[in-house]
C-alpha cells in the first residue's frame, strides 16, 4: 500500500516544484495503475518521485512529500 500526499521530485531543478498525490492499494483500489499521456505530460518525472519517495522511505526514514504511508516494497517496477 502507497499513500503519499503532495510528493515532489527531489533531482528536479526548481523552487516551485510540481507535487502529485498517490494512493495505491488503499480502500480496495487496484495495486497497479497505468500511466498515459502525451509526450513532455510528466509521466517520467512522476514514475521518479514515486521511486525516490519509496527508496527514500526505506534506507533514510524521509520521503520528499508532505505526508506519506508506506508498506515496505521489495521492489519497484516502471
Amino acid at each position: 500500500c502507497m499513500n503519499i500526499s503532495s510528493c515532489w521530485e527531489p533531482l528536479a531543478p526548481t523552487k516551485n516544484p510540481v507535487v502529485n498525490d498517490i494512493r495505491l492499494g488503499i480502500d480496495g483500489k487496484p495495486f497497479r495503475m497505468i500511466i498515459t499521456g502525451p509526450n513532455g505530460g510528466g509521466k517520467s518525472t512522476f514514475l521518479k518521485s514515486v521511486g525516490h519517495a519509496v527508496t527514500m522511505a526505506q534506507s533514510w526514514g524521509m520521503v520528499p512529500a508532505n505526508k506519506a504511508e508506506l508498506t515496505l516494497f521489495t521492489e519497484v517496477r516502471t
